[in-house]
């Protein structure tokens, strides 16, 4: 009753205790109140919790105690982890299992199952997971090696676009394979515009710059000088493309689309192809046309 530490025993055969009340505790899992009486012996069976990589071999996870939440500590990769009988949940990279209750003398299998991301190109790619469920952040993995996760319903983001739930299943491998977005401009250099989600608006980040940007299959938008493209369709393993043009001015000048103020700018700006008013610091505005693959020059 007092909580007071008797030491570690039973290793080796039955530990000889003065009669009273007891717990044991093993890989720190606790059992209950134990009565020890003169002259009886009393039995504790434990049971034993196996976590499995897909390809059969022992992965370590955390184990917790689901009545309190109490960690226990990271076991199971050498082996099962003996526990006493008792209601667990384990974690892996982050996804929780349900509750497993284990009985005395049993042994429960957790088989886990990966999650791997691919790029257009095929090669493996890194990705920020998320639980479905309760959009807890797991972590960021691949490409080196794919996540290994729990078996339930989990989504990921790539370049703050954001993929569908995804079910990953004990001893599988659920592969999601992403599209991408590439800016062609006037020049060989790349070209950086702003990308957004189209079916909410939702800012995603500047890329391009450095080529192609990967994303979740889906629908977006892009804004380069102010200007916005239409929708563009990302499918699975499938590159879009976006072809702008630009306009360039030796000093400063502003931009407008039809009544929109877009800014004002020197030198080059790329646009969306479209019909433009440009106005030139202390000069009269042009309205010009910006074609695709082409700079239009304004004096």
């Amino acid at each position: 009753g007092t909580g007071q530490y008797l030491g570690s025993y039973s290793h080796d055969g039955p530990a000889p205790f003065l009669p009273g009340t007891y717990y044991a505790a093993v890989n720190w899992s606790r059992s209950a109140p134990i009565v020890v009486e003169a002259g009886e012996t009393q039995e504790l069976v434990l049971g034993a919790i196996s976590l499995l990589a897909p390809d059969g071999q022992p992965h370590a996870g955390e184990f917790f105690d689901a009545s309190t939440d109490e960690y226990l500590g990271s076991y199971a990769h050498d082996g099962p982890a003996l526990l006493l009988p008792g209601a667990y949940y384990v974690t892996v990279n982050g996804s929780r299992s349900a509750p497993i209750s284990l009985e005395p003398g049993a042994t429960e299998e957790l088989v886990l199952g990966v999650a791997s991301v691919f790029a257009a190109g095929g090669e493996p790619h890194a990705a920020e997971f998320f639980d479905a469920t309760t959009d807890a952040y797991l972590g960021r993995y691949g490409p080196d090696e794919p996540a290994m996760l729990v078996p339930g319903t989990y989504y990921v983001t790539v370049n703050g676009s954001v993929g569908p739930p995804v079910t990953v299943e004990s001893g599988q491998t659920t592969e999601m394979v992403l599209g991408r977005i590439s800016l062609l401009g006037p020049g060989p250099e790349p070209v950086g515009g702003e990308f957004y989600d189209a079916t909410n608006d939702r800012y995603l980040g500047s890329y391009g710059q450095e080529g192609p940007v990967s994303l979740v299959p889906g629908t977006y938008y892009a804004t380069l000088s102010g200007s916005v493209s239409e929708p563009i369709t990302v499918e699975s393993a499938e590159t879009s493309e976006l072809l702008v043009g630009a306009v360039h001015h030796d000093g400063r000048y502003g931009l407008r689309a039809g009544a929109d103020w877009l800014g004002s700018y020197d030198g080059t700006a790329y646009l969306v192809p479209g019909t433009y008013t440009v106005e030139p610091d202390g000069a009269d505005a042009v309205e010009v046309v910006v074609v695709a693959g082409q700079v239009t020059e304004v004096k």
